[in-house]
């Protein structure tokens, strides 16, 4: 299978670190606005359908809402945002039961925009479970390795291990 060159850009691509101090938003909508697109791209990509993954996007902010966490950089935002979305995934997985396998049709309820998007999420889900998950939160998640060693509870130096497997594992599945 030939990747295109935004498949490849996303699978080579070094995600950008964020330290800036973070000025406290005002308002749980400016919250929802700084971290919706972490939120809901890790929701989905670990929970394969729009509903389920709208479902934990909702789960995760009503958790901000009630524990009202403070931040001191935008940094400690994305992991506690991160964290808890991968909290929200499991505790949905229990309740409903899941099987690693989806039926036929709930890929129309996918919301990738392309064939390729298709292919590369398969091939990503068909990886081990602690690549997908690493490729998971540091490209749709946009976290780093020390950011993704803390949600995951292991070391950086692990992550940019399995990071570097799971990245020569999908590349030789995609080929």
């Amino acid at each position: 299978m030939e990747l295109g060159q935004t498949a490849e850009r996303r699978l080579t691509a070094q995600p950008g670190r964020r330290d800036e101090p973070l000025t406290a938003p005002a308002s749980p909508e400016e919250v929802v606005a700084a971290y919706a697109r972490t939120v809901y791209a890790i929701a989905l990509a670990k929970m394969h359908t729009r509903e389920d993954a709208e479902d934990v996007f909702q789960e995760v902010f009503l958790s901000y809402v009630r524990k009202k966490p403070v931040f001191t950089n935008e940094r400690q935002g994305r992991v506690w945002f991160s964290k808890a979305t991968v909290y929200a995934c499991k505790m949905l997985w229990r309740t409903k039961k899941r099987h690693e396998t989806l039926p036929m049709e709930a890929a129309e309820n996918l919301c990738l925009q392309s064939q390729e998007d298709l292919e590369l999420m398969v091939e990503l889900q068909a990886l081990p479970k602690k690549h997908r998950e690493v490729l998971e939160l540091t490209y749709f998640g946009g976290l780093s390795a020390g950011e993704t060693a803390k949600v995951l509870g292991c070391s950086p130096n692990a992550v940019r291990v399995r990071l570097t497997r799971a990245r020569v594992a999908l590349g030789q599945r995609l080929r």
